[in-house]
Order: structure tokens, then sequence, then C-alpha cells
């Protein structure tokens, strides 16, 4: 997880709030670029992603929880995983409490509901209806 912040190996569970919101912004202009638009301008201004979507980028370090769980632990901080993460919206999006609570939750609830289903049997369900022929 190439950043200048310096955290290569554990992504945002082993960042601060601070580096958190770092990694962010960086983010944040890598996507401007890939997409050729300037900050400045109209698009580059509006041009934002949802946080769940953001944190199912490969450099966040926890995208290989998968959007459910993703959503799971920002719930359970109480943000909204649709909040936009944008050029205009990055620092105000989160505060750095907010972060802070994130990361938390991604460290103790997404890392203890991963271990629990890659341990368990398997015991999930599959619903079967027969299609109505109305």
């Amino acid at each position: 997880y190439a950043t200048s912040v310096g955290n290569t190996t554990e992504g945002l569970i082993g960042m601060t709030a601070e580096q958190a919101l770092t990694w962010a912004k960086e983010e944040v202009n890598i996507q401007l670029e890939k997409q050729n638009i300037s900050i400045k301008s109209k698009k580059g201004s509006q041009a934002s992603i949802p946080l769940k979507a953001f944190l199912l980028k490969p450099s966040s370090g926890v995208y290989h929880y998968g959007p459910s769980l993703l959503e799971h632990c920002i719930l359970c901080t109480s943000l909204d995983p649709n909040t936009r993460i944008g050029p205009n919206t990055v620092d105000d999006a989160l505060s750095l409490k907010d972060w802070s609570e994130l990361i938390n939750s991604l460290k103790l609830e997404g890392s203890s509901k991963l271990k629990s289903i890659i341990s368990s049997e398997g015991s999930g369900h599959i619903i079967y209806r027969n299609k109505d022929t109305k």
C-alpha cells in the first residue's frame, strides 16, 4: 500500500486517524489523475465515490473484507456507507474522530467477523423457492 504515509503492510488498520485522512486525500488525487481531471474544474470538484467503494480500493488494506463486511463495519460506527468522498468533501466527510472509530471498527469488528467466517464449518443456508408460473 504505497502511500507517502509510509504504511506498507496493514493499510488502514495500521494507520492513525491523521494518516487515514492523508491516505484518503492521496487516493482522491490519484483517482483524479487517472481520470485526467483537474481538481479546479467543475467535473473534478464533483467527482466523488461512496465511502464503502472508497474502502474497496486495494490500497485501503481492507478491500478483501468485501462490500458487506465493510458496510457492517461502517454502520457499527454510525457512519453512512454512502458518504461521498471527493476533492471538495475529503476533509469534511469524516472527522478525525470518525476516522479513528472506523479504523477501530475495521480492526475489531471486521477482523473478528472475518476470522469467524474463515473458521466456521459452513453452516450457511440456501433458500430455494419455486418460481410462480402464473
